[in-house]
Formats: C-alpha cells, sequence, structure tokens
C-alpha cells in the first residue's frame, strides 16, 4: 500500500527552501512544532512517553498552557513563518479548555493544523468547527479489542466504547458536510499487543477514517520501556495481512522502517531546532520532547508564559540550546526513533555524505 502521508518517511523536498537557508548557515524557522495544551491525561497509557516528561496524569489537569499566553504563540509563530502546528503534546490537549479556540487562532494565523487524541473527552458541540480547521485529527486507539484497549490504555470499561462513538461521530460529520479533514487512528504497537493488529485494522475500515498507522513504541536512552524489537520483526506477516485491508478509502500504513529497526544511521541531530521544536503542556519552548523532565535546565528556550516566542526565537539562550543539541551522542543520549529521525537521516545524507562528480546528475 502506498503511504500517501509519507509517514515512513519525511517531506523534506518540499521545504527546500528551509533546507537551503539551514545549509547556508541561515536562521531557519521551524516548519512544524509540536505541542503540549497539559500536564495532565484522562487515559495512562503503558506506552506513554510523558511518564518520563513530567505528566502527571489526572493530577495534572490545571496545570496547562492557555490563555492570552498560548494564543499570543500561536499568532507569534503563524507570523514568524511556522508552517504546521501540532496539538501532540505529553498531554491529553482534550483536558484544555482552550484547545477550540486555539485550533481557530492557529488557523486564522496561516498554519495548518492537526491533533492527536485518545478521544474520550471530545465535545460533540465543538467537534464540527474543530474539524472544519484541521488539516488531520488522528485518535490514539492501540488496540481492537475492549479487553486489550482495557490493559493498554489502563482505563475502566466502556472507554473503549465511548472512544469508537466519537471516531464514528466525527466520521459522520466529514461525511455530512464534505469535510476536508483526514480522520485517523494511530496504533502505538506494544510488541506484546501484536494480536491487537488485525481487528484494530478491521475497525478502521468499518468505521470509515481514512487510515489506520502502525507505529513503533520509543524508549528512553536507557531503554527503561524495555522495547523489544525482535517481536516487531516475528510479526511480519500480520503487518502485511493488516496492510490488504487497504481500499481506495481506507489505508492501513505500517511503519516499517522503525518497527524493523532502532539503530540511528547518523551521528548528530540537525532536525531540531532548526526544522521542528516543541512546546511543553505547561508553555515551555523546548529543542525536542526528550528534555521536557530530563535534563530541563540544560535545554529549555524559553517559558512562553512569561516570554513572547518571537523574542525566543534566535535569541543567545537558543543559539547556546543549538550548540547543545549539536553536541549530544545520538547514539546514548537520545531517544530511540524520535520523531525526528527520518529528518535527521535526510539532512546526514546531504551534508555529510556529498558523492564524488555532482553534476553528472
Amino acid at each position: 500500500m502506498i503511504d500517501k502521508y509519507k509517514m515512513d518517511s519525511n517531506k523534506m523536498l518540499w521545504h527546500l527552501d528551509r533546507v537551503c537557508d539551514f545549509l547556508q548557515k541561515r536562521d531557519v524557522v521551524p516548519i512544524h512544532i509540536d505541542m503540549g495544551l497539559s500536564k495532565g491525561c484522562n487515559q495512562k497509557c503503558v506506552f506513554c512517553y510523558g511518564m518520563f516528561q513530567g505528566n502527571k496524569f489526572r493530577r495534572g489537569y490545571e496545570i496547562a498552557f492557555k490563555g492570552e499566553p498560548f494564543f499570543n504563540f500561536l499568532r507569534d509563530a503563524g507570523e514568524m513563518g511556522v508552517r504546521s502546528i501540532g496539538f501532540i503534546g505529553e498531554g491529553e490537549p482534550l483536558v484544555n479548555p482552550d484547545v477550540y479556540e486555539g485550533v481557530k487562532i492557529a488557523k486564522e494565523s496561516g498554519m495548518d493544523v492537526g491533533m492527536a487524541t485518545n478521544g474520550e473527552l471530545l465535545d460533540k458541540n465543538e467537534a464540527l468547527e474543530m474539524l472544519k480547521r484541521l488539516t488531520f485529527i488522528r485518535f490514539n486507539v492501540s488496540a481492537g479489542t475492549p479487553q486489550g484497549y482495557r490493559k493498554i490504555h489502563q482505563v475502566k470499561e466502556g472507554v473503549f466504547e465511548k472512544v469508537l462513538e466519537n471516531i464514528k461521530y466525527c466520521c459522520d460529520l466529514k461525511k455530512k458536510y464534505n469535510l476536508k479533514v483526514t480522520i485517523g487512528l494511530q496504533m502505538v504497537l506494544m510488541p506484546y499487543a501484536i494480536d491487537e493488529v488485525l481487528p484494530l485494522a478491521n475497525l478502521g475500515k468499518e468505521y470509515g477514517v481514512d487510515y489506520l498507522v502502525i507505529k513503533h513504541c520509543s524508549d528512553t536512552p536507557d531503554r527503561a520501556l524495555g522495547i523489544d524489537y525482535s517481536k516487531y520483526e516475528e510479526a511480519k506477516d500480520i503487518f502485511k495481512e493488516a496492510e490488504k485491508m487497504s481500499d481506495e478509502n481506507y489505508s492501513v500504513i505500517v511503519k516499517w522502517n522503525k518497527l524493523m529497526s532502532d539503530k540511528k544511521k547518523y551521528d548528530k541531530c540537525q532536525a531540531v531546532p532548526y526544522f521542528m521544536m516543541r512546546v511543553t503542556g505547561d508553555g515551555k519552548l523546548f529543542p525536542c520532547a526528550q528534555f521536557f523532565d530530563y535534563r530541563a535546565d540544560e535545554f529549555m528556550i524559553a517559558d512562553l508564559n512569561k516570554e513572547r516566542f518571537k523574542n525566543a526565537m534566535f535569541s543567545k539562550r537558543y543559539y547556546e540550546v543549538a550548540d547543545k543539541i549539536a553536541k549530544l551522542d545520538v547514539h546514548k543520549e537520545c531517544m530511540t526513533n524520535c520523531k525526528e529521525n527520518s529528518i535527521n537521516e535526510f539532512l546526514w545524507e546531504i551534508t555529510n555524505n556529498k558523492p564524488e562528480h555532482i553534476n553528472f546528475v
């Protein structure tokens, strides 16, 4: 199945203006920013990297990036040339009461807007206006059976059914109003939950979403989650069977590159803070998500509750943090298969593997 979203790769070839700025050592406005909207979450998934980022789950509902600092950040980002915002942080975005207004302001500021959510807290009264503005909404559903969902998402009985109801509601709105929004499911696959793949692939088709993406579980530098990549390797036939469920309206996308290996093909991180950046659920600006709690004092660029994004970018502190990132040993100090991994592979190729006779194209 062709991955028309290029989820298992990157889209850097469509942003060569920023790549050229980077190669010429000019200041580069990030193409994309992922941001949290809360330090809280209504679920406590077993794979959640948020537990290493200061996520307080239900105790963190009130710790959120909201109000004018949040809205000013979105306006600044759009004005500076950030091209997309993802409400994809360490907490659940729908915990934040300002999320719906945030979607509106981000879109009005000229950015594409995406959201990843577990879907349980969806406000159906706000859903239509939100879906009109989103490029995509991706529901994090990492099991295809009620018992598997309860085990992996660590929730009570009935939550799985509520989430599916909300997904169907969004799909029905898309169809009724002919909306452009892409509606997807994401399965963060725990190696012991391979038997949940096919049931979830069937559910995605039944409910009418646009895609299901099956992805790896990232691990910490010290492998605290204990992810065994050999289990993914053993499940190749199941992944291929799931892919066969794809048709012209529904794609099952397997992130083969990341599922089959957690080894980095580069020796230096060049993706952040130049092409991607992150914002914590309480409004702190970082180059990447790994340092939200771990070594935060070394890598926090600014507190956006106190400082405007447009002032934090290209500040003295920004360059200090960029220099620290450049000196990291990515093989020992970085999480496995991070979101920036494919971008780093692309940048490493063009900055370190220049061939001879380049004009003989």
